[in-house]
């Protein structure tokens, strides 16, 4: 589960009068929001994330988690003669190199995170929030939906 709509098509539906549908999927069922202003919205999304940060399951501090250097440098990898060991040492760097670009980008959400709460920016929560459950963080599924208001003829409306 991860709709998470842009910031203009979230305001373009609240301003049409829709209601904002939240799904959030946890470990043990989805927690559901039916918010109409864009305070409500950002709100919501503050408070889930200051929720979250605060219970200590969900974040870390990346800073203090970088990955462990391969034991082989790239030179010395690419002189040891063909074979398993050679191989062995240049997927180690692969491997070094992709955990380092995803601890590097960890870090940035770690930035915004605490940028977020610090100013208290829901927008700031949204997009952390969003941009986990694309990842496909475990229990932290994000769904945003927009529901129409039915409205009868009797009220002079559709």
């Amino acid at each position: 589960m991860n709709s998470c709509p842009s910031k203009k098509n979230i305001l373009k539906a609240i301003d049409e009068e829709n209601y904002i549908l939240i799904t959030l999927q946890n470990k043990y069922g989805d927690t559901q929001y039916i918010v109409t202003t864009e305070n409500d919205f950002v709100d919501c999304f503050l408070e889930i994330l200051k929720e979250r940060y605060e219970s200590c399951h969900y974040y870390y501090n990346p800073e203090k988690d970088e990955p462990v250097l391969p034991s082989l440098t790239e030179k010395e990898a690419k002189s040891l003669p063909d074979g398993r060991p050679k191989q062995a040492a240049l997927e180690d760097l692969e491997n070094y190199h992709k955990q380092m670009l995803y601890h590097k980008d960890n870090i940035k959400e770690w930035g915004i995170l605490q940028q977020a709460l610090k100013e208290k920016d829901g927008w700031k929560a949204y997009m952390v929030l969003a941009r986990r459950s694309y990842n496909n963080h475990e229990y932290e599924g994000v769904n945003v939906s927009f529901v129409k208001k039915y409205r009868t003829k009797k009220n002079g409306t559709k």
